[in-house]
């Protein structure tokens, strides 16, 4: 049987984080290739061929790209109520990484992982670095996010795109925030109505700002920010998943109220005439780890009290 190790070994072009995973003894890499593995024999063949195909023999980064897709599809196996389904052939010339059942309804999806511009860090040379942000890091999602709802655009089959940070160099899941919506939450006061009470002239991102009266990209549901990062607990290392579930204001078809609880979501409320207002239900500061017995457990992370 072909393993993520094995997959990624015939690879020469594989990047350091995908070797990482392949070859590398720290617990983390240990638990992050387990975890892969998993995933891989979760996904039924034919797609696990095509699959294992991908991984052996793409570019770094469509290889990178492969493995976030496995590691959506075996967390999103794992929450109650949703199924999806790898590498699906769907009737179209249009090839989506996923397809998604929740509750009934079905979805496609997209899975990328996105990097802070190199022109927003660096090093001093010190063994310190730098990093700044004005808006570079949600305009380079919100154009990745632009570039994909257009591709699916013509589909009647609504669509979810996931989002993964690919570094932590002040990259954070707000900044999906501000890609799709062009503000954060935490901008909001009470009596805050989107989008005629903000000014957007010179904020990046907003792929959803309406063009005059009309919603862009209706056919987006939502965006899934997932944030898979290492936790700094030592008697039970590995990866955590960090979500933030971002609605569509004015979808053609929304996800369920809790569709992904206890992770946070982002809905928005009428508040008059193409006037929305958001609320956030579930908790930020909720993670998710998948454990050897293919189990999905929930906890409270923080810096001061890592889970």
């Amino acid at each position: 049987m072909e393993t993520i190790r094995s997959a990624i070994e015939r690879n020469q072009s594989a990047s350091p984080w995908a070797r990482w995973i392949a070859i590398g003894k720290s617990p983390a890499s240990i638990h992050c290739r387990d975890f892969l593995d998993r995933a891989l024999l979760r996904v039924n063949n034919p797609a696990r061929s095509r699959v294992l195909k991908r991984i052996q023999s793409v570019g770094a980064a469509q290889l990178d790209a492969t493995l976030y897709e496995l590691a959506a599809h075996e967390f999103l196996s794992l929450l109650p109520g949703v199924a999806p389904t790898m590498d699906p052939r769907v009737a179209t010339e249009q090839t989506p990484d996923l397809s998604i059942n929740i509750d009934g309804q079905q979805f496609i999806a997209d899975v990328f992982v996105t990097h802070s511009p190199q022109s927003t860090y660096g090093d001093r040379g010190d063994e310190t670095g730098w990093a700044k942000d004005s808006g570079e890091r949600a305009q380079k999602i919100a154009d990745r996010l632009a570039e994909k709802s257009s591709k699916y655009a013509a589909l009647a089959v609504p669509l979810i795109q996931i989002v993964f940070l690919g570094d932590h160099r002040i990259l954070s899941l707000q900044d999906v925030e501000v890609a799709l919506y062009g503000v954060a939450l935490s901008e909001f006061v009470d009596s805050d109505s989107y989008p005629r009470d903000f000014y957007f002239e010179q904020r990046r991102g907003g792929i959803l700002l309406p063009d005059g009266e009309r919603p862009r990209y209706p056919h987006l549901s939502a965006v899934l920010a997932i944030d898979w990062f290492d936790t700094l607990n030592h008697k039970h290392p590995g990866r955590r998943f960090a979500c933030r579930l971002l609605n569509h204001y004015q979808p053609n078809v929304r996800l369920r109220s809790g569709a992904l609880s206890p992770f946070q979501e982002i809905r928005w409320n009428s508040c008059g005439v193409n006037a929305w207002r958001p609320e956030s239900t579930g908790e930020s500061a909720i993670v998710a780890r998948c454990d050897v017995d293919q189990k999905i457990e929930f906890g409270r992370y923080s810096g001061d009290n890592p889970w």
